[in-house]
């Protein structure tokens, strides 16, 4: 699936809510911090996991969801 038709598709759907907090809280818990006090800062375990490199604590993925959120 597309990452077009996976939004589609969640945009067609009537959700629980306790579907959309389950899928929600996934996307925290793989975004979550690693505390490399050690090093200095705090970085995002699934971007740095994927190559990203995006070094600060919140990524751009929990930053989008705490704006939202508010």
């Amino acid at each position: 699936m597309t990452h077009e038709e996976l939004l589609k598709d969640i945009d067609d759907q009537e959700f629980a809510y306790d579907t959309l907090a389950t899928a929600l809280r996934a996307v925290v818990e793989l975004h979550r911090t690693w505390d490399e006090t050690k090093y200095g800062y705090d970085y995002c375990k699934a971007c740095e996991k994927n190559g990203l490199g995006y070094r600060n604590y919140p990524c751009p993925t929990i930053q989008v969801i705490e704006k939202v959120l508010k």
